[in-house]
């Protein structure tokens, strides 16, 4: 007896055919997006970490730096206190330190740095007398 295929058939085949293909390509395409974020992840442990930012005025100043890099400057590097003193970021904390330890230019940036305060204070105090509000 030979089987007669219809083409009813033939079409219900190609059409299992074609999603099993589409299954198959799924499963491979996740495959590759697995093994990339293995790989990715792999990469980022296996990468040297940042190397800490270079003592410079430029860092001492910048108000990105970070606040643990800013001690370990005004710790370390008695010539960037000055600049640290012009950090916008820099704490009373870290202001009081430098106070204490000196440096060259400190008592200089300092002076600069209450002068400023003082200026804003006194600024905002006539401000307020002008327009009638109590200082």
């Amino acid at each position: 007896m030979s089987k007669h295929h219809s083409p009813h058939d033939a079409k219900r085949k190609r059409s299992q055919h074609q999603q099993h293909r589409q299954r198959l390509d799924k499963l491979q395409q996740e495959e590759i997006t697995y093994a990339q974020n293995i790989t990715a992840g792999m990469q980022s442990h296996l990468s040297p970490p940042e190397p800490p930012p270079q003592p410079s005025p430029a860092v001492a100043c910048d108000p990105s730096t970070p606040l643990n890099v800013l001690w370990e400057f005004a710790r370390e590097y008695p010539n960037l206190r000055y600049w640290i003193v012009a950090n916008p970021t820099a704490t009373p904390e870290i202001l009081e330190f430098i106070a204490q330890q000196g440096g060259p230019g400190v008592a200089y940036g300092l002076g600069i740095l209450l002068e400023s305060l003082e200026f804003d204070t006194s600024k905002r105090t006539n401000t307020n007398t002008l327009l009638g509000h109590p200082a």
